[in-house]
C-alpha cells in the first residue's frame, strides 16, 4: 500500500489575554442572571474543564459563590 505524500503543518489559534480573571469571570457569570435562579443559602455546584488552561484553579475560585451567599456542594 502506498500512503500519500504527507507535510507537517502548524496551526495556531488565537489566544486572547485577559487582564483581570476575577472581574472577567464575575462579568461573565453576572451575564446569566444567576441570582434570579439561585437564591441565598442554597447549594450549588461548580463544574470546570479547560485542558491546558494554567489559570483553571483562579478562574474557579474567582466564581464568587461565597460573595453571593450560596453554599458550594462538599
Amino acid at each position: 500500500m502506498q500512503l500519500p505524500q504527507m507535510i507537517r503543518v502548524k496551526q495556531t489559534f488565537e489566544s486572547p489575554r485577559v487582564s483581570s480573571i476575577p472581574d472577567e469571570v464575575a462579568s461573565q457569570l453576572g451575564s446569566l442572571s444567576l441570582d434570579q435562579s439561585i437564591q441565598p443559602g442554597q447549594t450549588v455546584a461548580i463544574w470546570a474543564r479547560q485542558p491546558g488552561d494554567a489559570n483553571i484553579a483562579e478562574i474557579i475560585k474567582a466564581a464568587w459563590i461565597t460573595s453571593r451567599r450560596w453554599e458550594p456542594t462538599r
